[in-house]
């Protein structure tokens, strides 16, 4: 609280000592003649409102961009899986699994977090429903692991022209038909 009163004339002038903000926020000090201001001091309501908006669509952008990725790795399994069915080849299992995780992987974040929580979930299913053993479901965890891996790898070096067919030989049958 103020010990004195003031008048009007001492409080304007008071005012004018003391109050350097106008209602945008801006230092009155720092507008020069032509009303530009220098870069380096605080910026006014709108520059932090425009600011906050394109970090709010930047952040929009990077989830859509996920989503689309978990999308497109979700599309990758069911793809892989279909074609397990239709190749119906002993000891391809492993094989497909990694294919799966692999072509999911190479999406980007979304396709990856994709391939790991839809893994999971099949294994969660494959030894609680289909009664499989833990022995199986970890070796397929492995084959899980080794084709996201091997996405990892292979987006380092973009540049070559490799396919899943190059890369996931580990896990391949040998006779399997090459449009597999």
């Amino acid at each position: 609280m103020l010990s004195k009163s003031f008048g009007d004339e001492e409080f304007l002038d008071w005012k004018e000592e003391n109050n350097t903000r106008n209602t945008l926020g801006e230092t009155v000090e720092d507008k020069d003649e032509d009303g530009g201001g220098d870069p380096k001091k605080e910026k006014g309501v709108f520059e932090k409102a425009k600011d906050k908006a394109t970090a709010f669509v930047d952040k929009l952008s990077e989830a859509k961009e996920f989503i689309t990725d978990f999308a497109g790795g979700v599309s990758d399994f069911v793809y892989t899986f279909s074609e397990m069915r239709d190749a119906n080849w002993v000891n391809s299992d492993k094989y497909f699994h990694s294919k799966a995780n692999f072509k999911a992987s190479l999406r980007g974040p979304g396709g990856r977090y994709a391939a790991v929580k839809l893994s999971n979930l099949r294994e969660i299913s494959d030894q609680y429903l289909k009664g499989d053993s833990r022995a199986s479901s970890v070796a397929d965890q492995k084959a899980n692991s080794y084709g996201r891996l091997q996405a990892q790898k292979l987006s380092y070096f973009r540049n070559y022209n490799l396919s899943y067919k190059d890369v996931l030989t580990k896990y391949r049958p040998i006779n399997l038909p090459k449009k597999h």
